[in-house]
């Protein structure tokens, strides 16, 4: 049989894709929750992840573990990682056509942390082939989950130091945010406001919601920076603009 009659494609989505509302396919894969928090002690050290078979056949799924890396400015890319920080049950199952599987995750790693530690688990649906003498095209999907692991006690702390008036990729005007996140846990400065200022007395202030569609997620690594930018298009003519962070109550 040719090579191109076997070929298989993997669709991986992406949690923060999931959270900006970027189209998925209507059958696939559902894994809940995308956004993970656990602690290294106590209740919060186990999480479990539902994954359900949206599909019309059986298929095979296994979580994989990687570490997440958030740089200061630009996307978001993984390393290799053996995973033996975890302890994922089962290691694989087998999902029938509709139905549903809980994996448990166990931190089984350094109880007493410096900082959150950030890892992306990916759950995949594992290739099992085409029959014999069937062509096509096989689809595998594989869903993404953010997944922090904070030491007990630890907060975040962000502020915003520095703010530039610029333009994104495609050409829209806005400013540039700095966020500084000096604290031991990571931050989500997606769920916050964001008050704006500049020096010919113009402000605004970005509710949750625009913050959000701004920045998605917005995570921030602890004591790191991230850089991101918010579309303001009559911003105003000014020599220096200024920005406050006002994190979200917790629930």
């Amino acid at each position: 049989m040719p090579w191109f009659n076997r070929r298989r494609a993997v669709i991986a989505m992406l949690a923060a894709a999931v959270v900006l509302g970027v189209p998925l396919a209507a059958k696939a894969l559902l894994v809940q929750p995308i956004v993970v928090e656990m602690t290294t002690i106590g209740s919060g050290s186990t999480a479990a992840i539902e994954v359900v078979n949206d599909r019309n056949s059986t298929v095979t799924v296994e979580i994989s573990v990687e570490d997440l890396l958030v740089p200061t400015s630009g996307a978001v890319s993984t390393a290799p990682n053996d995973g033996s920080e975890f302890l994922i049950f089962p290691p694989q199952a087998v999902i029938p056509a509709g139905g549903r599987q809980v994996f448990r995750a166990r931190w089984v790693g350094e109880p007493d942390l410096e900082k959150t530690k950030l890892y992306m688990f990916t759950t995949s649906e594992l290739p099992v082939g085409l029959p014999e003498g069937t062509t096509g095209v096989e689809l595998y999907y594989a869903v993404q989950s953010i997944v922090s692991v904070t030491p007990p006690g630890a907060t975040s702390s962000v502020a915003i130091p520095t703010v530039e008036r610029g333009e994104n990729a495609t050409g829209e005007q806005g400013l540039w945010l700095t966020f500084d996140n000096t604290g031991r846990a990571h931050a989500y400065v997606g769920q916050g406001q964001v008050a704006l200022s500049s020096s010919t007395g113009w402000s605004r202030t970005l509710t949750a919601d625009l913050v959000g569609a701004a920045f998605g997620l917005g995570l921030v690594p602890p004591q790191a920076s991230r850089r991101m930018f918010v579309a303001v298009p009559d911003l105003p003519t000014a020599d220096t603009f200024t920005a406050t962070f006002t994190p979200a109550s917790p629930r």
